[in-house]
């Protein structure tokens, strides 16, 4: 059994954009994973010799938030306004990880081990949105929101390396540094949360505000006007779940 902490790799995911009344604009791309987190995990294995094994691992990964700061040009009924957007993002991730064990046996028990293996996850997201919008006639909106992304798993590649520390007979502590390399291509998004001004404006919201498809193709026609009835379609990628990180524990030898 072990718990860690997951830090983020892969840049793409987060980025803080900045439009401005003269509509120049600049983009900043920052680190954001929604595999950043409190690990916390339990494995079942067997060493098939003094030297290989294979280990089961299941995990959870308690999300921590990645942040982002936005500021677009908006106009509304031909008055302009700047909109400052402050948003976060996680995910909690339920994890399965097979994986072959490596083990360099030392002095009285102690053992040097490198573990390579396969995640397959699932589990809920929640992106956040606080919004301020200032228009140039000097009137103030505004808004909170939630988003939460479905459907889809978590899957990639996972690498550690560790030191483990005879403490009892068949028992030992372990210190281990970890990476994995993941990614998921969310199906849909629902949002489920919106106030502006103080009222509530979930249900008053159309369909194609509130829901969203991803699709691996998506194909728009120019001259048509969009159905305010259907969830709006965006094109599907692999959205970041890598990290790298620690993790402390206990093994028993049964």
């Amino acid at each position: 059994m072990g718990i860690g902490y997951n830090f983020t790799t892969g840049i793409g995911t987060s980025k803080d954009y900045v439009e401005n009344m003269d509509s120049s604009y600049s983009t900043h791309y920052s680190r954001g994973s929604y595999g950043k987190g409190a690990d916390i995990s339990l494995g079942f294995g067997r060493m098939m010799s003094k030297n290989f094994g294979m280990e089961l691992g299941i995990g959870v990964i308690i999300g921590a938030k990645n942040k982002e700061n936005n500021q677009y040009l908006v106009s509304y009924n031909g008055i302009s306004g700047i909109d400052q957007q402050s948003k976060y993002y996680l995910a909690n991730t339920f994890k399965f990880n097979p994986k072959i064990v490596i083990e360099v046996p030392l002095k009285n028990e102690h053992a040097f081990y490198g573990k390579i293996g396969y995640v397959f996850g699932f589990g809920n997201t929640k992106i956040h949105a606080d919004e301020i919008t200032n228009y140039s006639t000097g009137e103030v909106d505004n808004g909170t929101y939630e988003w939460a992304y479905k459907g889809g798993f978590v899957s990639g590649s996972t690498t550690s390396l560790g030191f483990k520390l005879k403490a009892e007979k068949d028992a030992f502590f372990f210190i281990e540094l970890t990476s994995e390399n993941l990614s998921r291509k969310f199906k849909k998004g629902s949002m489920t949360y919106s106030v502006e001004n103080g009222q509530n404006t979930l249900n008053s919201r159309s369909v194609s505000s509130k829901e969203i498809l991803f699709e691996d193709k998506v194909t728009t026609d120019p001259n048509g006007t969009p159905d305010q009835n259907q969830p709006k379609k965006y094109a599907a990628y692999r959205y970041n779940y890598s990290s790298v990180g620690f993790k402390i524990g206990f093994v028993a030898n049964f």
